[in-house]
């Protein structure tokens, strides 16, 4: 199979799936959290599979089909989206999926051997970094866009400790099955 005309099959569909992730499979939350959805596991797995840099593209596209007016965000999509609370982590997936495929690309030229246990690690620095993204855009929007002047401490309650849990076990799913993926693709002899 064409290298090329594969990648762009991949970074097609984890834009798709971003969609599909942010808009049908989300569960709503009672304000002021945000949705709960699965878009921080794609946006590792993206990583893992696509690689840093096709993994960082597939979540620009995403970023720019939702700014562009597709209502493919959580709660829709146009280009007032970026002053709503929630769109750092959209930023922050663009940096999960490059920190998850950058240190699988570590760990494959420097050890040969990728094991879940450091796909995990991978995962676990790419949800610092959303989280990151995504409490600063809150507590950024809420004092300086909408006046609701929180504190840090309150963004971090809202934006973070709520959904360390079920992001912890989308580090864990994202290894697992990027793992047997990366198995796959390696038994098939495509890179």
């Amino acid at each position: 199979m064409n290298q090329k005309f594969l990648n762009l099959t991949l970074s097609a569909s984890f834009v798709a799936i971003m969609a599909v992730s942010g808009t049908v499979l989300k569960i709503p939350l009672p304000p002021p959290l945000p949705s709960l959805s699965m878009q921080f596991f794609f946006s590792t797995l993206a990583g893992i599979i696509l690689g840093s840099k096709l993994g960082a593209i597939a979540m620009i596209v995403y970023l720019l089909l939702g700014l562009a007016g597709f209502p493919i965000f959580t709660t829709g999509g146009g280009i007032g989206y970026i002053f709503y609370p929630s769109f750092g982590y959209i930023l922050g997936f663009i940096g999960s999926a490059f920190i998850s495929g950058y240190f699988r690309e570590f760990i494959e030229k420097n050890h040969r051997i990728i094991l879940v246990k450091w796909l995990f690690v991978g995962n676990l620095l790419s949800l610092i970094f959303v989280y990151i993204c995504g409490v600063s855009y809150i507590y950024l929007i809420k004092n300086f866009y909408t006046g609701s002047n929180i504190s840090i401490i309150v963004a971090i309650q809202v934006g973070m400790l709520s959904f360390i849990p079920s992001d912890l076990l989308w580090c864990i799913f994202s290894a697992i099955i990027g793992k047997k993926i990366l198995c796959l693709k390696s038994s098939l002899k495509i890179r």
